[in-house]
């Protein structure tokens, strides 16, 4: 069960067990994309945890936890989570494992914290056998601010396919046969969500820095959402707006990565931003801001650039230098993909929470059957 963000390392950890020692019941959307970024063999159960706590669901989950036998549920996202605890508590018979996120990347899901339970709020770790948090910062979230045990908050970071993020010719000449791009041109690109908290706004504001001496420069946002028309706005205001290319949501993400040449993460907050390691994995060399998410990432100077946020002029000169230090760039592309395959990999990702699932069930007392 999953929410879109999270549902990305969820899927990655979904691909990567074996089907020969599990058996995967998948509770989404079919619709989704994250049930399209699965492969392999998984039962499927159609539920949409998009609106509101209904008995209907919870009830058809636990019903499926105890015909089949289910040893392990992992969820992420407060509604799916909700509906996993309750469904967990009435079958008795599963260890559960909930995945934490700091902010909700779904559309109309800005009032999520409304929504959560009392009995949540108060006991978050009710029902829940142990907490994932994608990183360090997450963690310390958890522990500090929601009330979650120490022990009870497993850190294990959210890992990239190293091969399918790899950079490609083919990709970059067809993405930029798409969007009108010739191949002189320099591409800084950008992805998320447009809301505020990314920044983009500052690469718009930015944008004559880098372009007064590199006439051949455009900027390329991927990504939908409620700053659109103001990212527009400041491009008119700057003159840029012939530069700017925005493209919407895209799926092929490895795609839009091989097609630029320098990645921008100008987030004003961000507790793990996975476009960073996708980035580091396709050895493009990235400038992002100095918030806690993406220092734990980024190293400066060695795997990226890192500046100041809300700083246009800053980030300006940032991606200035590595337009006319081409070595830099080539060097902290290759830097960060040796860091990703070291430390960030999805196959570690796999191992560490497969470790996790086995010493619950131990625990428990849940062998056989996974």
């Amino acid at each position: 069960m999953q929410s879109d963000d999270c549902g990305r390392a969820l899927a990655g950890i979904i691909n990567g067990l074996s089907r020969e020692r599990y058996e995967i019941y998948l509770a989404c959307r079919q619709d989704s994309y994250f049930y399209n970024s699965i492969n392999g063999d998984v039962q499927h159960i159609p539920l949409d945890f998009s609106k509101s706590l209904s008995p209907g669901p919870v009830f058809k989950l636990a019903g499926i936890i105890r015909r089949n036998r289910i040893r392990v549920i992992h969820s992420c996202g407060i509604r799916a989570d909700l509906h996993g605890r309750l469904a967990s508590l009435i079958s008795r018979r599963a260890v559960y494992v909930s995945t934490i996120t700091l902010t909700k990347q779904e559309p109309g899901t800005d009032r999520s914290q409304k929504i959560r339970p009392w009995f949540l709020t108060r006991f978050p770790g009710i029902f829940v056998d142990r907490f994932i948090s994608s990183s360090d910062l997450v963690r310390k979230y958890a522990i500090d601010n929601i009330g979650i045990r120490p022990d009870r908050v497993i850190r294990i970071y959210s890992g990239v396919d190293t091969e399918k993020f790899s950079p490609s010719l083919d990709a970059r000449k067809r993405i930029r046969a798409e969007l009108n791009i010739t191949d002189d041109t320099i591409l800084i690109g950008a992805v998320g969500s447009l809301v505020w908290q990314k920044g983009f706004e500052f690469i718009i504001k930015c944008m004559p820095i880098f372009t007064e001496a590199n006439p051949d420069v455009k900027v390329l946002i991927a990504g939908e959402g409620p700053f659109r028309e103001h990212i527009i706005m400041h491009s008119h205001m700057n003159g840029m707006e012939d530069r700017l290319i925005l493209t919407g949501f895209r799926e092929d993400m490895e795609d839009i990565l091989s097609a630029v040449d320098i990645l921008v993460i100008p987030s004003l907050m961000d507790e793990f931003p996975m476009i960073a390691l996708e980035g580091m994995s396709m050895a493009k060399p990235i400038v992002g801001t100095r918030v806690e998410g993406i220092k734990e990432l980024i190293t400066d100077s060695e795997t990226g650039l890192l500046v100041l946020s809300w700083n246009a002029d800053a980030l300006g000169k940032a991606i200035s230098r590595l337009i006319k230090d081409r070595g830099l760039a080539e060097r902290l592309g290759k830097n960060a993909r040796e860091r990703v395959e070291e430390e960030f990999s999805v196959e570690k990702m796999v191992v560490e929470t497969e470790r996790l699932y086995q010493s619950l069930c131990e625990e428990k007392g849940l062998t056989g059957h996974e």
